[in-house]
């Protein structure tokens, strides 16, 4: 066996291995909306499913004077950090490529899950019947018009 057969078989137990420690890898990516953001955060911090079942992947596109948000500490959780990116598709793949769970759900920075919001993706997910399952959503811009109408 050459060395890059055994670098390759390495990387693939230990990716299996590192991704069923988490069931959902949760991607979010916030720019300038300091406090609908933070509120999301909190919200995955109230989660009710186990801890240790998801982690939190969030790429931070504000400028570098903005203050850092308080990441849940309930769940292991990771900031990537690129000031200015303008790109939110791009910033999304990356922070997903982070993940290590078999399921990734976006969560919109501006977006209030409710306590149950990851227990019933994953059990969604798990159920077997779907490749893919979308969630209800609570708009954290209380206080603008598009989110009173």
């Amino acid at each position: 066996m050459d060395a890059l057969s055994f670098f390759v078989i390495i990387f693939f137990f230990w990716n299996v291995e590192k991704s069923l420690a988490f069931q959902l890898s949760v991607v979010s990516v916030v720019g300038r909306c300091r406090s609908s953001a933070q509120r999301a955060w909190d919200a995955l911090g109230r989660q009710t499913c186990v801890d240790g079942t998801f982690e939190v992947l969030v790429f931070d596109c504000g400028e570098e004077h903005l203050q850092p948000l308080r990441m849940p500490t309930r769940f292991p959780s990771k900031c990537l950090r690129r000031p200015g990116l303008r790109n939110w598709r791009e910033a999304r793949a990356l922070a997903a490529r982070e993940g290590v769970a078999p399921v990734v759900a976006f969560l919109e920075d501006h977006c209030e899950p409710y306590p149950d919001w990851a227990e019933r993706l994953i059990a969604s997910h798990d159920d077997g019947r779907w490749a893919m399952v979308g969630y209800a959503f609570t708009n954290g811009s209380r206080d603008s018009w598009w989110s009173r109408s």
